[in-house]
């Protein structure tokens, strides 16, 4: 019986509640006063529990001047429990998953160290079905591998650059290039920006030799952000292609950090190179 009650008690029934069910059950039609004797109980917290489970519906009352109870019956007992556990449950489920969507969204992974940039990028190229972008001045014979596995079932994978490309391999990727600031060697300062059938990203940047830092996403609005940053790389590359001229002149630059900045990245590594 012990056991039992440990049971109900599951079923978010208090210790007296399922006594009080119990008792019910095995005396048919009683009222607060037997039912108080028979589990040895006061006659106040019985008349309360007994209201309890009424409004409950775990047992409902006889027709009658005085008040004598039923128990109902325990299929009924039990899937009505069932029922509204379910309904709770897929109720709680829909508002913890609309909190997870506005508060969280997609999840981010943080990458560090060489070692792991470059497993994590073969992992997510090998991935890919349809599309890959790719913006990076990378050393690609590091994915070669990869990158002719995709080629070789049809994935279209798309390359740009402000360096040279360095794969040696013959993969028929689409390559861009942008040698607007210079003819430069192939800098030791790395970054990588990947978008995977338009769901994945990583974006990862370091020194080669020293400390590489990288997230991974499939967040939406950073897939899209990313995706666009590099079709706005080939697209400008190939509108200078087509009208010969430096499209971005003085008279329309804005003056801020992200431009001083540049400058003064091209202006290194031009005089790098006059010096070597």
């Amino acid at each position: 019986m012990d056991k039992l009650i440990e049971k109900l008690q599951k079923l978010d029934f208090t210790e007296l509640e399922a006594k009080v069910y119990i008792a019910l059950l095995q005396n048919p039609q009683s009222n607060g006063s037997q039912i108080s004797k028979a589990i040895k109980a006061s006659r106040s917290a019985v008349y309360s529990t007994l209201d309890i489970l009424y409004k409950k519906g775990a047992i409902f009352l006889l027709p009658g001047k005085t008040k004598v109870y039923q128990a109902q019956k325990p299929e009924v007992l039990i899937d009505n429990i069932t029922e509204r556990y379910v309904k709770t449950a897929n109720k709680v489920k829909e508002e913890l998953a609309e909190l997870e969507q506005i508060t969280v969204g997609k999840e981010y992974w943080n990458i560090k160290g060489h070692e792991n940039f470059i497993l994590k990028t073969k992992e997510l190229l090998l991935t890919a079905e349809d599309e890959v972008y790719i913006n990076s001045n990378y050393d690609l014979n590091f994915f070669a591998e990869e990158l002719k596995a995709l080629t070789d079932k049809g994935v279209r994978i798309l390359h740009f650059s402000f360096e040279k490309s360095q794969l040696k391999e013959d993969i028929p990727i689409e390559f861009y290039r942008n040698s607007g600031i210079g003819d430069f060697e192939p800098s030791i300062f790395k970054r990588m920006m990947l978008v995977v059938d338009y769901q994945k990203v990583l974006i990862a940047s370091g020194k080669i030799g020293g400390s590489f830092i990288g997230t991974f996403t499939e967040n939406p609005l950073l897939v899209a952000i990313v995706a666009e940053h590099i079709h706005h790389d080939i697209y400008f590359l190939k509108l200078e292609e087509k009208y010969k001229d430096i499209l971005v002149q003085s008279d329309i630059l804005l003056d801020t950090i992200a431009e001083k900045t540049f400058k003064e990245k091209v202006a290194y590594y031009k005089s790098k190179q006059k010096y070597e």
